[in-house]
């Protein structure tokens, strides 16, 4: 029992460091996944920055 302790902690440390780094990761792919879809709720914020409407204006 005395060597499962420590390995039980060890296993416990690297599975908080593995879950932090993965819910990093997926906030971070959501937050980049939500980016394109954030403008059709905001479109006017999206309008005066493309392109395609200056050429289209020209």
């Amino acid at each position: 029992m005395k060597q499962s302790a420590p390995e039980l902690i060890r296993v416990g440390i690297y599975s908080a460091i593995g879950a932090l780094i993965v819910g990093s990761v997926v906030y971070g792919v959501l937050y980049v996944i939500q980016a394109p879809i954030a403008p059709k709720s905001q479109p006017l914020s999206l309008k005066p920055t493309c392109p395609c409407k200056e050429k289209d204006q020209k």
